[in-house]
């Protein structure tokens, strides 16, 4: 494992994890800056790490349906698969919630499913789901 990213995981193991929101983005930022030299797919945990924090992130700045609307489907996909096989229940029902194909749906498709986003985001904003967020 890379130092930067094990030095991170132990300051989050010795700390809470609500006061370490910025070791989580260091961990993402340098995944995501390094994905071109390592082979995202063979961490298991990488893809869908990234994408729920992206997801929590987009649902605080812009509203989660931004976050369904610009992603790539098969990341979302992954990240759904991933939270089913780990027993992420409640995360996985709210994730996979939001899972739409923007691209060919109808304009009413598309305002009922920015309505129903709002409740995910609702979901997301409430302090006790932020540990199973962070924690996924």
């Amino acid at each position: 494992m890379n130092n930067i990213i094990e030095k991170a995981i132990n300051n989050l193991c010795n700390k809470d994890i609500k006061d370490n929101y910025h070791l989580l983005v260091e961990i993402a930022e340098h995944l995501y800056f390094k994905r071109r030299k390592i082979n995202l797919d063979s961490l298991i945990w990488a893809i869908p790490f990234l994408e729920i924090l992206n997801w929590e992130a987009t649902s605080t700045r812009s509203g989660v349906w931004t976050y369904y609307e610009s992603s790539k489907m098969d990341n979302m996909l992954k990240t759904k698969d991933y939270l089913r096989k780990n027993d992420n229940n409640i995360l996985y029902i709210m994730y996979s919630n939001g899972i739409h194909d923007y691209n060919t749906a109808s304009e009413n498709e598309i305002e009922q499913w920015i309505d129903e986003s709002k409740l995910i985001d609702m979901w997301i904003k409430r302090d006790e789901n932020q540990d199973l967020i962070l924690n996924f």
